[in-house]
């Protein structure tokens, strides 16, 4: 599936049908996939979570702890 027809059928499955969570994070995986020019990532809410409530006191401070520590490990 090229690009376009990606889009059009994620467009069309988040409007009709915005419950069905697996066929749009597949969709929107085969998406990202085809951008070469940029790298993702997910982190999954329960690392948050458990960073919150054993490593600090506030979700900011977490999520700045991810930030500096992918800047540590050289991520772009």
């Amino acid at each position: 599936m090229n690009e376009i027809k990606i889009r059009e059928e994620l467009a069309r499955t988040v409007a009709k049908d915005p419950n069905n969570i697996e066929k749009i994070l597949k969709l929107s995986h085969e998406l990202a996939s085809l951008d070469n020019n940029n790298v993702r990532f997910s982190v999954d809410s329960g690392v948050i979570n458990r960073l919150g409530k054993e490593l600090v006191a506030r979700h900011e401070t977490a999520v700045s702890e991810l930030v500096k520590n992918s800047y540590d490990a050289d991520a772009v």
